[in-house]
């Protein structure tokens, strides 16, 4: 996995991220599918996981409801 430093940061991560956008609910529901993409990816050296509660859309930021997990 290639790594890089963000500026003035000091540390290391990966130049992946993996998105858990489509884990859970409004994807891929099934629990051990998903903890084992999280796995896979960080035996593959990633250290970036993108659980961010918006999704962009052609009219701008939409925020993920409430009851909605954020990462399965």
């Amino acid at each position: 996995m290639r790594m890089r430093k963000p500026e003035r940061t000091g540390i290391e991560v990966s130049a992946c991220c993996l998105g858990t956008m489509m884990s859970g609910k409004r994807g891929n529901p099934d629990h051990d599918d998903c903890v084992g993409t999280i796995h896979q990816a960080l035996d593959a050296g990633n250290t970036v996981v993108d659980t961010a509660g918006v999704s962009l859309t052609r009219t701008g930021l939409r925020r993920r409801r409430s009851h909605e997990p954020a990462a399965a």
